[in-house]
């Protein structure tokens, strides 16, 4: 790639180099060569030579010589007058004193030329589309996808090249030779001589100013150039010569593009003129500067290469920046759009002044810089790192998703965040994701907008002038935005660029010229108010003309010629009806060609404004008329070069749809050797009066004989296939066939598929026994080789490359094939992954012969089975290694079975087949080398792959690499005091009997397993104890194993022992104390060897024990015997907040416990004071009484113990009776019975701990009622307006707002007890109504509270305050009264959600509401409109919501064909029918209007299927169409009315009318399709006036 490169670029050094050095005019005259060729390439010789290009050498042009680097570079240095060079030191093989060395350091600095491998390479030739590259990219033309012809070597043009050799061939520009382009040849001198003077028409290259070009691309490549009232048909290019200098265009139009490779910052100016393609600045050194005035048309400005400034001014389009790092300045100037698609950062600025609509940054822009002095609308950025800065004013910023770490600074700016991270605004503010904030007015902080919005500035990016520069006409201003507030100011000047000067009183949008301002110029300024700021000037538009008299308009008419014409315009296929202009008095002829006609144009049906048409040459003096455009008046105006205006209608009826039956099966023409089928279209056609035109798929028009039959119905034979070549001859697509008859257009279309299919041969899988292994994507596969044999043959198909054309699968379930990849020709086979699901696998296989095979693989997964570990692990000394066995119930034979492992890393090895004595699988599988203490098998599922004969099984081993348990001491018994005493003598006692144990209780010890993996201890012991305390202590222990007790305080125990991997032993120990006091204990558990200790303790823990002293144990032995409690739940009950004591909260019930005792005289003696705890169950939170500064309070646990009453409260009378009381709070639990442990303990400092009783008790809790929604069904309300705010005050809730509640639709919603238990919520609220309804639409949902004497919309707010809401009791039922309001029609689904206040919102009931709004009311107008139900029978109501119904709106019911009546509500005043209103109901049958109804408008009743007949006795107005096609037999027309055209038309069935005197009847007041006639019912009216019409005997008469 680097070698094409670098030789495109040395092309484009030759190829530019060829452009002149001086301009024409000035060259002296040229030289001669003895070998000038006389032929294809003289003329293009000869103007390289008198340009410049080409200079030849000793006398010779040598045409046929090939272009070298070196001489390329020196063209295009000359060429485009380069003069700055690059540095090209490091190349070797161009040295400073070499001819060339300058020119190719010039062309390196142009950015067209570079090296290749480190080298320029001066000296090689240059292919031709290397040539055709580079040139087409110093042009900058934009690479081509296809040819616009075809060249025999195409497809040798080198992928690289295609875009812009394509480019040059579709410009004209290279024309191959002999049918060839010989992209790889060398270009000769005469070759590129012609392909230059092909693209350059004329060199101006001397300054001044030029008034005439010549036709076709000119270069510019001098400064001080100007071009002034001339057309440049191609582009204007602006060469490298032009340098720093200026080059004008003044009133100059450019119909191509115009490409700046020079100019600086005195700028290319362009006054007035237009350039209809792209401006391209492309300098690739200094700054350039664009300026556009005068009221130039420039639309697009590419800043396409360069590193220094680009400056635009003026008035553009868009400028579309492509070349990063490029920094452009916006100044005094207004751009529609700004569009970043460079990769990389680009620095703009838009100076004060300015203005710009919109700046969009696409995410390839990372970096970018926005500095904003002007006024910019909106910036769109996808680039992070997107910086948006300066003082100027930007409306908004959106930072889309990519679009990370976009800093915007500007004030008052708005910043949206649509996705991206790190956005932030003023003082490093971060924007949230799909949030927005402002900024404030210095743009160093944000402001937070109130809840209706905050200050978001708008900038007045662009305005402009309508109307005609006519004194008597007014002009228009055009702001934009277009709803932004501003100040106006009209001005007026003699000239068109400068000396404005404001108009008095002008400061409307809108100026009416006047005689003062003929022959001036006018234009507009414009500045912003309110959140609108910046100020923008129109462009002028004058000079202003005086006052004209309209010419007289004449009439005309359009006569059919009969004539058809048939043409394909842009791909698109048209048949055309001519009709002539006759001149309405005289009848003759208007021809309507270029030499009579200044001016024509049409006002189409239904448009607004007049389209201007362009009138042909004078071949023509007809008006070719499109047959498929829509049917109505296309009224058309035609000014003749003499001065004559003539008006004339066209009334076109567009074709009428028929339908082309396929009529038999397809029939063979053997004569033909075709096939047809026949297709019958249901029009009446005379061969003699009538034409067919089939338009195909690909626009291609024919006209077709007429065939028709018995009926006279057109036959079309349509041709399928010709027989003699298997070919299918037609288009697929739809092709319509356009018929004529007479002066009526019909259409039908006949949608063709090609259905050939070839024939299909069946194959079969054979299984070929073979087993394949392979790891794909770390994936690993066991595959099983089948081969594919034709069923008749039997003959294998290879299934390789060379053979297959394609392959597909369907696999079971799918409901698409896909195509498989075919191997190469090394293996014929299919190779299935017996992995797969089970089923049949439904092959297609297509093989470069032509033949189609299906064969169906029926498959049947591998059966899973279990691998059951089966005896302890085993060691194979010989093997050195430790093996588990694990066996597998499928039986198996060495023979006929294979069996593969898949291991957890992907790795597959076969295994060798062992078997037990049943035949079932041994797996014998290797857990640890002994050798090396190294576990050997892979962590994770090992999958075992098993083969016998055709059937699979799969099964699993699941291995984990064991590790050893964790361990931990628990102690019990250490809360009993133990007595001091004698110790026991010695350490070790014989004999079970050796410790009298009667009396006795011990501390038991439990070594245990807390974390139980695989592995054990083999050798572990309990360490003697660590007992620190002011006596000896004694722990004896008794050992089954050798009969004996030991004394563990000086032994430990265990003399080192196993424990295993589930271990769980207790061992109880005897305390022996001489002291009373407080002991601390340490048990360390070790692993244990010969020498003693292995490494740190395996588990520790530390216990304390009380030893107090004979006296004091027999005190309270003896307190034991006096105080004996017992317990009993004396209630239950639920608790109301405003009962609660202080400190308690939320909770749900008080709990009263009784406590009694054996012998209360002897417990009162006893002097004690206790403490009665309470157990706290789980999931449950608990309030208990404490004394805090001398006062009682509540506080709350969910755990532990907590006081049942007061702590430490002495047993004496006043105390001994009192209850224990709790307050519980359920939580989430469900639970509605627990049980509590309640004991009863000493609260004496020295006694502690003493248990005087424990019991366990029963707690039973009441349960709560179950609540549910119930809502009415066919809830219907009527769309219409919302009403304002959310509280509306009401004494009574008898009105809401200013509408009483009588007149509007009432939604009963119950809230109710489904389930009555022994409790309701004290705490009760109806959250914020969600709501699903149509797109954009908006629901309200008013309720009133009948408490606080407030309605409340509950879909904002629901009902019931956060704080308190409303109680629920056990049994209640809540009724709600629901008056619903919505702005659109639909279906809407209310959700009703009701939760417990007091339990954190927590759901109570949800019930779902359907609410159906059939359509809109508008209460201003009284409009009924947009309905969207499916009712038969509709009533239209008399009033909604108190106001009355006046007027169904347009196309209220259009094509609704579910209605069959409509009726209305007593007392309606309805007083009209809009357009459209019932149109195509075509199952209307009948509608009682009100008398009420004064005008039905156009169409209102079209097509529908009223049959009786409808009073109309007080309408006053009738529209067209309004009743067409209803199938009454008659009807009365009140006097006065007025009726439109073809009111009643093509009411087939009726036959009598009433007329009214003084009615004003439309044109064709009846109408019938058939005979395309009113039968003589306006002939007979006009001659008869009011009375009763009937229709007999053909026609319309009066009676």
């Amino acid at each position: 790639m680097a070698k094409k490169f670098l030789s495109i670029l040395l092309v484009l050094v030759l190829v530019l180099g060829l452009l002149p050095a001086a301009g024409a005019a000035a060259l002296s005259t040229s030289p001669t060569f003895s070998d000038m060729p006389d032929n294809w390439a003289t003329e293009a010789l000869e103007s390289a030579v008198a340009n410049g290009l080409l200079v030849g050498d000793d006398g010779k042009i040598m045409p046929d010589s090939p272009l070298t680097r070196a001489q390329m570079a020196t063209i295009i240095a000359r060429a485009f007058g380069a003069t700055k060079e690059g540095d090209i030191s490091e190349y070797a093989d161009v040295k400073s004193t070499d001819w060339f060395a300058g020119s190719m350091a010039k062309a390196y600095k142009m950015g067209v030329m570079q090296d290749y491998a480190g080298k320029m390479e001066p000296n090689s030739n240059i292919s031709r589309e290397q040539a055709f590259v580079v040139l087409a990219r110093a042009l900058k033309l934009e690479p081509a996808s296809v040819l616009s012809k075809s060249f025999e070597d195409e497809g040798e043009i080198s992928d690289w090249a295609k875009g812009e050799v394509y480019a040059l061939v579709n410009a004209g520009y290279i024309q191959g030779s002999n049918g060839k382009l010989n992209p790889k040849a060398n270009i000769s001198r005469a070759e590129f001589a012609q392909m230059m003077h092909n693209l350059i028409k004329q060199y101006i290259k001397a300054e001044g100013e030029y008034t005439e070009v010549a036709n076709g691309n000119i270069m510019v490549n001098v400064p001080g150039v100007t071009l002034k009232n001339v057309t440049i048909n191609g582009d204007l290019i602006v060469g490298d010569g032009v340098g720093d200098g200026n080059l004008t265009l003044d009133n100059v139009t450019i119909k191509g593009r115009l490409l700046a490779r020079g100019g600086g910052v005195n700028s290319i100016t362009i006054i007035g003129g237009s350039v209809e393609g792209k401006v391209i600045v492309a300098k690739v050194d200094g700054d350039i500067r664009v300026s556009v005035e005068g009221g130039a048309d420039v639309e697009v400005i590419v800043i396409d290469d360069g590193k220094d400034d680009v400056i635009i001014e003026g008035t553009v389009g868009t400028v579309q920046i492509t070349a990063a790092e490029v920094p452009v300045v916006i100044q005094n100037a207004t751009v529609e759009k700004i569009e970043v698609v460079a990769s990389g950062a680009t620095n703009i600025t838009v100076a004060n002044g300015a203005a710009v609509t919109n700046v969009v940054v696409n995410s390839g822009a990372v970096g970018t810089t926005l500095n904003i002095e002007g006024n910019v609308n909106t910036v769109e950025t996808s680039a992070a790192n997107t910086a948006v800065s300066g003082t100027g004013t930007v409306s908004t910023v959106t930072a889309k998703e990519g679009a990370d770490h976009t800093a915007v600074t500007t004030p008052n700016t708005k910043v949206n965040n649509e996705g991206a991270s790190g956005v932030t605004a003023g003082g490093g503010k971060e924007v949230p994701e799909n949030g927005s904030v402002i900024n404030n007015s210095q743009g160093t902080d944000i402001t937070t907008p109130p809840s209706g919005g905050g200050p978001s500035y708008v900038a007045i990016s662009a305005i402009s002038v309508e109307g005609d520069a006519v004194v008597g006409a007014t002009l228009t201003a055009k702001v934009t935005p277009d709803k932004a507030t501003v100040n106006y100011e009209w001005m007026r000047s003699e000239s068109e660029n400068e000396g404005y000067a404001p108009i008095n009183d002008a400061t409307d949008s809108t100026y009416e010229l006047v005689a003062a301002d003929v022959g001036k110029y006018i234009k507009v300024k414009a500045t912003g108010t309110g959140n609108y700021k910046g100020t923008v000037e129109s462009k002028p538009v004058g000079p202003v003309e005086p006052a004209s008299e309209e010419p007289e308009v004449l009439e005309a008419t359009w006569n059919d010629t009969g004539k058809v014409g048939t043409n394909t315009i842009d791909e698109t296929a048209y048949v055309f009806q001519g009709f002539e202009l006759l001149d309405s008095e005289t009848n003759a002829q208007i021809a309507l060609v270029a030499s009579n006609i200044a001016k024509m144009t049409v006002l189409d049906p239904g448009a607004e404004e007049a389209k201007e048409l362009e009138v042909g040459d004078d071949s023509d003096p007809l008006l070719w008329f499109n047959v498929r455009k829509a049917g109505g008046d296309y009224k058309y105006t035609v000014e003749t070069k003499d001065g004559d205006v003539y008006e004339a209608t066209l009334t076109w009826t567009a074709p009428v749809t028929a339908t082309a039956e396929k009529t038999g099966e397809p029939a063979e023409n053997e004569e033909r050797k075709a096939i047809y089928q026949l297709y019958t279209v249901a029009v009446d056609v005379d061969p003699e009066d009538s034409k067919v035109y089939q338009i195909k798929p690909n626009g291609e028009i024919s006209e077709l004989a007429i065939l028709t039959d018995s009926d006279n119905h057109l036959n079309i034979w349509f041709k399928v296939k010709d027989t003699a070549n298997d070919d299918w001859k037609q288009l697929e697509g739809e092709h319509t066939f356009l018929i004529k008859k007479g002066d009526a257009w019909s259409e039908a279309v006949i949608n063709y598929q090609a259905s050939e299919e070839p024939e299909v041969l069946e194959a079969t899988w054979n299984d070929t026994g073979k087993v394949g292994t392979n790891t794909i994507d770390e994936t690993a596969y066991v595959f099983q080789g089948f081969e594919l044999l034709d069923s008749e043959t039997n003959a294998q198909i290879a299934l390789v490359a060379s053979n297959i054309a394609k392959m597909t699968v369907l696999d079971p379930g799918a409901e698409e094939a896909k195509e498989l990849e075919v191997g190469d020709d090394s293996d014929p086979l299919l190779w299935f992954n017996v992995r797969k699901a089970g089923g049949d696998y439904k092959y297609t296989v297509e093989t470069k012969d032509g033949d189609v095979y299906e064969a169906t693989l029926t498959w049947t997964a591998p059966v899973t089975a279990t691998a059951e570990k089966t005896g302890e692990p085993a060691e194979n000394e010989e093997r050195k290694a430790i093996y588990q066995l694990y066996t597998v119930a499928v039986d198996v034979d060495p023979e006929d079975s294979k069996v593969y492992q898949i291991k957890p890393n992907g790795e597959i090895s076969e295994l060798a087949i062992l078997t037990d004595s049943d035949n079932h699988l041994n797996i014998w599988f290797k857990v640890k080398d002994t050798a090396n203490d190294d576990w050997k098998q892979l962590e994770g599922e090992h999958t075992f792959l098993i083969k016998k004969g055709d059937a699979w099984s799969e099964a699993v081993i699941e291995y984990k690499e064991p590790t050893q348990s964790e361990y931990g001491f628990e102690i019990t018994g250490t809360d009993q005091d133990f007595v001091a005493g004698g110790l026991l003598e010695g350490t070790v006692i014989e004999g079970e009997n050796g410790v009298n144990t009667e009396g006795l209780t011990p501390v038991e010890v439990t070594l245990k397993a807390t974390t139980i993996n695989e592995l054990g201890y083999d050798n572990v012991k309990v360490l003697a104890p660590e007992v620190t305390g002011e006596g000896t202590l004694q722990f004896w222990a008794y050992s089954a194993d050798d009969g004996l007790w030991f004394d563990a305080a000086v032994h430990g125990w265990g003399s080192g022992f196993p424990i295993t991997a589930d271990y769980n032993v207790t061992t109880p120990i005897y305390v022996f104390a001489d002291t009373a006091g407080t002991y601390e204990v340490t048990f360390k558990l070790v692993e244990w060897s010969e020498s003693g200790q292995v490494g740190e303790p395996i588990t520790t823990i530390t216990a304390t024990i009380t030893v107090i002293s004979q006296e004091m144990a027999n005190a309270i032995n003896a307190a034991k015997n006096a105080i004996k409690p017992s317990w009993a739940v004396d209630r239950v009950e639920p608790v109301d907040d405003e009962a609660l004591p202080s400190g308690v909260e939320n909770v749900d019930y008080k709990v009263t416990i009784k406590t009694s005792y054996e012998n209360k005289g002897e417990a009162q003696a006893s002097g004690r004071t206790v403490t009665t705890l309470f157990t706290i169950p789980d999931g449950v939170t608990v309030w208990y009484p404490v004394w805090e500064d001398g006062k009682l309070t509540y506080i709350s646990a969910s755990s532990g113990e907590v006081a049942l009453g007061m702590v430490g409260h002495p047993l004496n009378e006043e105390n001994i009776d009192a209850d224990g009381i709790v307050y519980v709070d359920l939580g989430e639990t469900t639970e509605t019975k627990f049980t509590v442990t309640i004991k009863l303990i000493d609260a004496d400092e020295d006694w502690q701990g003493v248990v005087y009783g424990e019991q366990e008790l029963e707690i039973e809790v009441p349960e709560v009622s179950e609540y549910g929604f119930e809502f009415e069904d066919n809830i219907e309300i009527i769309a219409g307006g919302l009403l304002d705010g959310y509280v509306y005050e009401s004494e009574d809730g008898q009105s809401l707002g200013d509408l009483d509640v009588s007149d509007l639709t009432a939604v009963k919603v119950t809230l109710k007890a489904t389930a009555e238990k022994d409790m309701g919520y004290k705490k009760v609220r109806i959250l914020p109504l969600k709501v699903e309804g149509p797109d954009n639409s908006n629901l309200q949902a008013w309720m009133y509270d009948s408490e606080d004497k407030k309605w409340y919309d509950m879909v904002q707010t629901g009902w019931g305050s956060e704080g308190t809401g409303f109680k629920l009791d056990a049994n209640e039922n809540k009724e709600m009264t629901i008056y619903v309001f919505a702005d659109t029609p639909g279906t809407y689904g209310l959700t009703f959600k009701a939760v417990d206040i007091k339990d954190g919102d927590k759901e109570i009931t949800v019930g779902t509401a359907t609410i159906f709004a059939p359509f809109h009311f508008d209460a201003d107008t009284g409009t009924i409109s947009n309905y969207v139900g499916n009712e038969e029978n509709i009533t239209i109501p008399a009033t909604i919501n108190g106001v009355t119904v006046k007027a169904i709106g347009a196309k209220t019911f259009e094509e609704n064909t579910s209605i069959k009546t409509v009726t209305f509500a007593e007392g309606s005043q309805l007083e009209a029918i809009g357009d459209n209103a019932f149109k195509h109901c075509t199952n209307l049958e009948s509608i009682d209007l009100p008398s009420t109804v004064k005008s039905i408008g156009s169409d209102a009743f079209l097509s529908c299927k009223l049959t009786t007949g409808i009073d109309i006795s007080n309408v006053g107005s009738i529209g067209a169409w309004a009743f067409g096609g209803c199938k009454f037999t008659e009807i009365t027309i009140p006097e006065g009315c007025n009726v439109g055209n073809y009111a009643f038309g093509y009411c087939g069935q009726l036959n009598k009318i009433i007329v009214g005197s003084g009615v004003s009847l439309g044109a064709y007041l009846v109408y019938y399709y058939e005979g395309d006639t009113d039968y003589g019912f306006m002939d007979a009216y006009t001659a008869g006036g009011e009375g009763t019409y009937v229709f007999e005997d053909g026609a319309w008469k009066k009676q």
